[in-house]
């Protein structure tokens, strides 16, 4: 199936098949759309960056969710823990970061020195943060 995203003039967005643009269009609003909505058809590239953003986006709604309920938190009796679905989405990051770096052919991913470096820094800003007494143990 094809799928498409539709750009209209006011702030509206949903991906359809598109087969289905005419019942979308009339589905907006109490009467038929007064401006045309443009057609913009993915390659794979954009595809899979499209995921990419959306898989960061349920990692920070897992993060958000730890934030205010905690680690082992459920949403319902019998559902996973947020720390197992926090894995999950982060998983599916790391799957998403590899098919992206082939499909674009990106040299540098997984660098050691960069990562090192990044985490040398966020230890650096934790401890500024300590120091100024907004970071606690």
């Amino acid at each position: 199936m094809r799928y498409a995203k539709y750009v209209g003039v006011v702030q509206w967005r949903r991906r359809l098949p598109v087969e289905q643009i005419p019942e979308a269009v009339n589905t907006i609003g109490s009467s038929p759309i007064p401006y045309t909505i443009k057609e913009i058809v993915m390659n794979r590239q954009e595809y899979l960056l499209s995921c990419l953003s959306e898989e960061l986006g349920e990692v920070a709604q897992c993060v958000g969710k730890i934030q205010r309920f905690g680690l082992m938190d459920k949403y319902k009796p019998g559902a996973e823990t947020n720390d197992v679905s926090l894995v999950k989405e982060m998983n599916d990051v790391v799957a998403l970061m590899d098919m992206i770096s082939i499909e674009l052919k990106l040299n540098g991913l997984y660098n050691e020195a960069a990562i090192q470096a990044k985490k040398d820094k966020i230890e650096h800003y934790m401890q500024y943060s300590r120091d100024r007494g907004t970071l606690t143990d």
